[in-house]
């Protein structure tokens, strides 16, 4: 993988998709071999030294916390403050279509309204690599549509690195320059979408 590229991974279940992203950013321990971002060994490095935005398979976000102070969290762990931490925060809620959820908090709203939420804490500390299990897989298929060509676009718009697990074919096509296929842990060498 090379920067500024997005690469989906497909691949049955069990076949070890969440397993891989866990290993990149550093929730799991690998047992042998390297991870690099970006040519830097990372290997032993913390998870939250990485550099490394995750959008896991379920939401994971803080019931007590409000949306916008949900997305703003790798922005406060980085000690940005104020106008600058407010404006990202802004910036990712519009993209997202959300602005106007920022107060309310994740049982005050729908699913898809939370995994909005979810892709914006991603999103919102821009950085080294984004990581998405099935970033797409709980939403309806009007909203699916519109969430995929979003974040595509802003994949595309920003040059962004990242890594996709889906099971929808749609979706590595839409956003992905390259599809992978993982099977028994094994890698294949992927194809160009075209």
């Amino acid at each position: 993988m090379v920067s500024g590229e997005v690469v989906a991974i497909m691949g049955p279940s069990g076949a070890g998709k969440t397993t891989l992203l866990r290993l990149i950013c550093g929730l799991d321990r690998a047992d042998a071999g390297t991870i690099a971002i970006h040519g830097a060994d990372v290997t032993r490095v913390a998870p939250h030294r990485r550099g490394v935005g995750l959008v896991p398979q379920d939401d994971a976000l803080y019931p007590h916390l409000t949306l916008g102070d949900n997305i703003a969290l790798p922005l406060a762990r980085r000690g940005i403050a104020g106008v600058e931490r407010r404006r990202r925060v802004a910036e990712i809620a519009s993209l997202l279509q959300i602005s106007d959820l920022l107060r309310r908090k994740p049982g005050a709203v729908s699913g898809g309204q939370r995994r909005r939420a979810s892709i914006g804490r991603a999103l919102v500390a821009d950085p080294a690599i984004l990581l998405m299990d099935e970033p797409l897989s709980s939403l309806d298929e009007s909203l699916r549509t519109e969430l995929r060509d979003l974040l595509g676009g802003w994949l595309r718009e920003r040059k962004a690195t990242a890594l996709i697990v889906t099971h929808d074919r749609l979706d590595a096509d839409a956003i992905a320059s390259r599809v992978l296929t993982l099977r028994d842990g094994v890698l294949d060498a992927g194809r160009p979408v075209p």
